[in-house]
């Protein structure tokens, strides 16, 4: 018996510690340590590591415990909220496409709960930025950046076809112009990627054709006559055009060495070509067509776990959100395109080149907020590989990809 009161004691004792270190912030130097989730690695990791550094030496009340996750990131996520979230973070990044997900199962609190700040407002970022935090009615996430695919050109091959290296193509017809002028013995007027690059551009054309991957009430919509041009538009560039390799091939490394005069990938990409013999560019992704004036792309957003109560940790994620605000221009540094006004609207950031990433914010489109988006992307991205290598037709991929897709959405809304 005693010891079955002894044991029921010591239980007692462990509950109530654990109790206290969930519920009272943790302190570092008689500073209130808040804890951050980062899913990046790299150029991206260096510069927010700036930022986190420089947000530290910046005040005296706070110190951000930064942790970088460079993979299975949504997956660590996942396993902590499975674990009745204990362990979240403090503030976290969320890529724009998850937020649906995670929003409507209650791991998410609004923005709001951060209190007032003239600095965590619709008017301090890009509208269109600030718009992909929102689901449901509720904002919830204060946005990092935009980031989507880029033109990236080589100026050299384009003066030397006989084209101006400060125009880059606008439309498609200017895009096949370069492509086949530029295109001579073994070099090539343009690379296709086949993969994540691909999806975003397949995206935009499909959005500036007027159509959209999903309709208003969210039902996958792949099986389009859209859907069909802009594939249809893919294909003539391998097959009819003649101004890409129809086999795999190694699209950086071959512009790197000046063998390509065009190509599509992220800003992220830039800083591999700074500080080369390479006379490059970076531009706006054409109008391939003129329905809609759109750029599929996605967005880095800070948001805040249903767990965070603490009153002083919550001022502490509000005033690194303010900081963020005012001194992203590291974030550039990565090749990224802050979504604060103060910083791209700023003279040191549109002499940079991701100045043209920031010019397709106007046109910048978010998928639609869909639980699970992911899945629903790899069956269509999976059917267009199979199309782009000959190993279905149009017609096969896109009804394959709509069937697969119809019978997720259906198993996920059974009554």
């Amino acid at each position: 018996m005693k010891k079955i009161i002894s044991s029921f004691f010591i239980l007692i004792i462990l509950v109530s510690l654990t109790a206290c270190s969930k519920s009272e912030a943790k302190e570092k130097d008689n500073r209130t340590v808040i804890t951050y989730w980062a899913s990046m690695g790299g150029a991206d990791s260096e510069a927010m590591q700036k930022i986190v550094y420089g947000f530290n030496k910046s005040q005296d009340k706070y110190i951000l415990d930064a942790q970088f996750i460079t993979s299975d990131y949504y997956k660590k996520m996942d396993l902590t909220v499975a674990n009745n979230m204990v362990g979240m973070p403090d503030v976290m990044i969320m890529h724009s496409d998850k937020l649906a997900t995670y929003a409507q199962r209650g791991i998410l609190s609004p923005i709001s709960d951060l209190g007032e700040s003239p600095l965590l407002v619709k008017d301090a970022y890009s509208e269109t930025a600030w718009g992909a935090g929102e689901y449901d009615g509720v904002h919830y996430t204060v946005p990092l950046d935009i980031h989507g695919p880029v033109l990236y050109y080589n100026k050299k091959l384009f003066r030397d076809a006989g084209l101006d290296p400060e125009s880059p193509p606008l439309n498609k017809e200017e895009f096949l112009e370069a492509a086949r002028k530029t295109t001579k013995g073994d070099d090539y007027g343009f690379v296709m990627s086949t993969d994540f690059i691909n999806e975003f551009l397949v995206e935009s054309m499909v959005e500036q054709h007027g159509s959209s991957f999903f309709d208003k009430n969210n039902y996958p919509n792949f099986d389009t006559n859209e859907m069909r041009d802009v594939l249809q538009f893919e294909m003539d560039i391998i097959n009819k055009y003649n101004i890409t390799p129809k086999d795999d091939y190694d699209t950086i490394g071959n512009f790197l060495r000046g063998n390509v005069a065009m190509i599509f990938n992220g800003p992220w990409t830039a800083p591999t070509f700074e500080n080369t013999d390479l006379e490059w560019g970076m531009a706006e992704v054409p109008q391939f067509f003129n329905e809609k004036l759109a750029v599929t792309c996605k967005s880095h957003q800070f948001a805040i776990p249903s767990t965070l109560r603490d009153t002083n940790k919550k001022a502490g994620v509000k005033a690194f959100l303010e900081y963020v605000n005012q001194n992203s221009m590291d974030w550039s540094n990565s090749g990224q395109a802050p979504a604060s006004k103060a910083v791209y609207e700023s003279t040191e950031f549109k002499s940079k080149p991701q100045n043209a990433m920031a010019n397709e914010f106007k046109r910048a489109v978010f998928t639609p907020q869909v639980d699970s988006i992911g899945l629903y992307s790899q069956m269509l991205y999976a059917q267009i590989s199979e199309i782009i290598y000959g190993r279905k037709t149009i017609e096969e991929g896109i009804f394959q990809a709509q069937k697969d897709a119809e019978n997720m959405y259906e198993a996920e809304h059974l009554d």
